[in-house]
């Protein structure tokens, strides 16, 4: 969707990281997406492999080397160092992920830990007070600018790492090059989510869960409506957001992994 421009991928990837660090911390998210960056951006370069564009490093094209118990030594080939160009975009994709994950911790109260220490000192400040401090009042007032910051890291990696002469060629009209990166990209991102197979049971019971504890989060006490913790009374203020991951977590130990078949098993010897 992105096409094969760096600033395009960079801006889809810093977007991604942003919202997975918004239900997860952050170093989580930054080590979950990273080597899916990195591999994207290996099958942009298998065409310079191929030609021979790879910058090799000073030295023997060739050296020779003994190996233990080998009658005959062992040639490896010269390694390639990836260009000045291609190193630029590798080190700005590491700094997008890293920035956005850490801009998308600031977009739930959950995101990261200073956001949950600030909201428990003020509720130990003003214990028989509204504070106003809820999961979806909170989101209100730190996604807009969460936005904004990723945008405006996005921006700031442009013009410091890849130039604003490219930033300016943004919009227009692809290469043959271009085109065929873009299509290497696409069949090699394709022919990866070919080789994971179809989705598990587990995995759907896993998303059914994760989903369940967030809606969870923002339904305890939305605050413009009663929440699911006023139908429990008294009882309710002393569940927090942490009891509803405790018994999230718990349903997942307990979660069968295969689906269960609740048909009768009829044996050969009662047919």
């Amino acid at each position: 969707m992105t096409g094969s421009k760096p600033q395009w991928i960079m801006a889809s990837f810093m977007g991604t990281t942003c919202f997975l660090s918004c239900w997860m911390d952050d170093c989580a998210a930054t080590a979950l997406m990273l080597p899916i960056a990195f591999a994207t951006l290996e099958s942009m370069n298998l065409d310079d492999e191929e030609t021979g564009t790879a910058t090799p490093v000073e030295g023997e094209a060739w050296s020779t080397v003994a190996v233990e118990h080998c009658d005959e030594p062992v040639k490896i080939p010269p390694h390639q160092e990836p260009a000045k160009e291609d190193r630029t975009i590798w080190k700005a994709m590491v700094l997008s992920c890293s920035y956005a994950s850490l801009i998308g911790g600031t977009g739930t109260v959950i995101g990261t830990a200073p956001n949950l220490i600030f909201r428990d000192n003020v509720q130990r400040w003003y214990p028989h007070g509204e504070t106003g401090v809820t999961y979806l009042s909170w989101m209100a007032f730190a996604v807009p600018p969460m936005v904004l910051y990723l945008f405006a890291s996005w921006l700031t990696l442009q013009f410091v790492l890849i130039g604003p002469k490219k930033l300016l060629k943004m919009y227009s009209r692809q290469s043959e090059e271009d085109l065929r990166k873009a299509v290497r990209v696409k069949n090699s991102i394709a022919r990866a989510y070919s080789q994971l197979g179809e989705i598990t049971f587990a995995e759907k019971s896993v998303l059914f869960l994760y989903v369940t504890m967030i809606l969870s989060w923002m339904s305890s006490d939305p605050g413009f409506m009663p929440g699911w913790k006023s139908l429990l009374g008294s009882r309710g203020e002393m569940i927090s957001d942490s009891s509803v991951g405790i018994f999230i977590i718990f349903l997942m130990f307990v979660w069968p992994r295969e689906r269960p078949s609740f048909a009768p098993q009829v044996s050969a010897e009662d047919s």
